[in-house]
């Protein structure tokens, strides 16, 4: 999912901002950006350089850009998602408000420009199945609220006889909906409890993948949050959303100022244990601490992986058990345009312990080096064996830690 990252606020109001960013579970591009870097549509997907947005959604933007109102009307009619936040855009010469109305499927806005102050009212869902009512917890200008006269809209959400949210499904399948609102989303709980009612809606008009990162991360009662990469590795951690930091705002870390802080802050766990846990489509199970990444390609083949006290993973019933002892162990495959001019393969391999490690790839016939820091900075040759198409390392004291490449030359 796409934003759009609203920089004209303070010519609303002074005091606010960017008031209206606060969602962690999506990407954010100013208008003149994505007015610059759009790639047309593929597939009902909006394209940004080489990238695909499954949906876009608007936070308070009153003066969004004309070409990008344009191309949000095209969007939707190509099957897009479009979730419009809080104002409308204001009128002017540019027919920018009549274009928008034919958008969204409204008539008229059935208040100011400068919305309607309705702190401590409810707003409701009818259109929206599921999702609680939300308080609207200030009468300051971000929280105003922006009625309208639906046209070929259905409603979708009001405060209480005020249509304040519609919905107009397009042929091609995509959506147009208006919320003239704020949605909050707290998942910190910094007022006091979690409120997800921007989430809810937008998982309800199909802005995630269904049991994708974001379903899988966002929800209160989820332990772990996942990332998916570009090159198809996934990560999971132990949610730290609800840690109260207490950061005191200096330019530097101080260890006695930060030793006296979490004496009274109760750390989230770090260790990571899952039993058949369904994540992406595929069926995890492994043990450790801290993060764990893996990667698989096209063929369903572990690539490359990473985490800390374990021994290995199984993914889909297959287990791959990479050392007797449990120790921190990175290892993957290095990407083709990374190599070197005359090396057709690499396997870059680092383990934080003394300890033999199996890897599930088969390194016949390549070199290996020790190296630096980094990768580039070889020191030396160093030896392996295969068995069963597999490779198996011997990592010393003195080379623990250390990044190990293997090789063939092209």
């Amino acid at each position: 999912m796409l934003t759009i990252y609203p920089l004209d606020l303070n010519y609303v109001e002074e005091r606010f901002g960017s008031w209206m960013v606060q969602y962690g579970y999506t990407d954010y591009i100013t208008d003149e950006k994505l007015a610059e870097n759009f790639a047309g549509f593929r597939d009902g997907k909006l394209r940004v350089k080489d990238r695909s947005y499954r949906a876009l959604v608007v936070f308070y933007s009153p003066m969004l850009r004309t070409d990008v109102l344009k191309v949000i009307g095209d969007y939707v009619v190509a099957g897009g998602r479009v979730i419009w936040c809080s104002s409308p855009v204001m009128e002017s010469g540019e027919d920018r408000w009549d274009l928008w109305k034919k958008i969204f499927g409204i008539d008229s806005l059935s208040c100011g420009c400068g919305g309607i102050a309705a702190g401590g009212e409810t707003v409701r869902f009818p259109g929206f199945p599921g999702i609680s009512g939300m308080e609207i917890p200030t009468s300051l200008l971000p929280d105003h609220v922006y009625p309208v006269r639906a046209g070929n809209a259905r409603t979708a959400v009001t405060l209480g006889n005020k249509t304040i949210g519609t919905v107009l499904a397009y042929p091609g399948g995509g959506k147009a909906v208006y919320l003239g609102f704020r949605p909050r989303d707290d998942q910190s709980r910094s007022t006091g409890k979690d409120i997800d009612t921007l989430f809810r809606i937008l998982v309800s008009v199909g802005c995630y993948e269904e049991n994708g990162c974001e379903a899988v991360s966002r929800p209160e009662e989820s332990r772990y949050i996942v990332n998916r990469f570009e090159n198809g590795t996934v990560s999971l951690a132990n949610h730290i959303r609800t840690l109260r930091e207490q950061w005191y705002g200096s330019f530097y870390r101080d260890e006695k100022k930060d030793a006296e802080i979490l004496k009274n802050i109760t750390l989230p766990p770090r260790e990571v244990e899952l039993r058949d846990t369904e994540l992406l489509g595929r069926k995890i199970t492994y043990s450790g601490s801290g993060t764990l990444s893996y990667r698989l390609d096209g063929a369903g083949r572990l690539t490359g992986f990473a985490g800390e006290d374990t021994t290995g993973i199984a993914i889909d019933g297959k287990s791959y058990r990479f050392s007797k002892i449990p120790c921190a162990l990175a290892w993957f495959s290095i990407a083709e345009s990374d190599l070197e001019s005359g090396i057709a393969e690499a396997w870059a391999v680092r383990c934080g312990s003394a300890a033999t490690v199996t890897l599930p790839f088969d390194a016949s016939g390549m070199a290996c080096a020790f190296c630096g820091n980094g990768l580039h900075e070889a020191k030396e040759r160093c030896g392996f064996h295969s068995a069963g198409g597999n490779t198996v390392l011997d990592i010393s004291d003195e080379r623990k830690g250390q990044w190990i490449v293997l090789f063939r030359e092209a």
